[in-house]
C-alpha cells in the first residue's frame, strides 16, 4: 500500500530495533541542541509518514499547537530537511522545529526522554515511537 498509494518504500522495524540501523553520523551530542528553556514536543518516524494527504497535515497540529502556545519546541526526528514541507515550516517557526534525521537507537532514547510529550506521526501513525514514550513514562497525544 504504501509503494502504491504514498510512492514510498516501507521496511520492517524490530523490537526493539536493530542497533545496526543506517543512521546520520552525529557531530554533536544530540541533546545539547535542545532548548533548556521550552517544553519539548517530540515526534518521529520516518518522512513520508508526516508528508500531506489530502487535508490532513502535520503541519494544522504544529499550527493549532503554536497558537495556543509559542514557549514550545517541536523536535521531529526523521524528517527529511530538503523536502519543501519541512522547509516551509523550518522557515515559519525557526528555532522552535528542530528537524533531525534518524538517530542510533541510544541516541533516539536520550532525545525521547527530554520531551515533555510525544505525538505519533500524522497523518500515518508508526506506533513505535508511543510505545517508546510509554515504555519511559512520558506522556503521550
Amino acid at each position: 500500500m504504501s509503494e502504491e498509494y504514498r510512492c514510498t518504500h516501507s521496511y520492517l522495524l524490530g523490537i526493539p530495533p536493530d542497533t545496526t540501523a543506517k543512521t546520520t553520523p552525529i557531530q554533536q551530542e544530540i541533546t545539547s541542541l535542545l532548548p533548556k528553556d521550552k517544553k519539548i514536543i517530540f515526534s518521529s518516524g520516518d518522512n513520508s509518514k508526516f508528508l500531506p494527504i489530502g487535508e490532513s497535515n502535520f503541519s494544522v497540529i504544529i499550527e493549532t499547537i503554536f497558537s495556543i502556545e509559542q514557549d514550545i519546541c517541536f523536535v521531529i526526528l526523521g524528517a527529511n530537511k530538503k523536502n519543501s514541507f519541512w522547509k516551509q515550516l523550518k522557515g515559519r517557526y525557526k528555532d522552535n522545529l528542530l528537524l533531525l534525521e534518524p538517530l542510533p537507537y541510544d541516541k533516539y532514547i536520550s532525545c525521547l526522554k527530554k520531551a515533555d510529550i510525544v505525538i505519533d506521526s500524522f497523518p500515518i501513525g508508526g506506533g513505535t515511537a508511543i510505545i517508546d514514550a510509554i515504555n519511559h513514562n512520558i506522556p503521550v497525544l
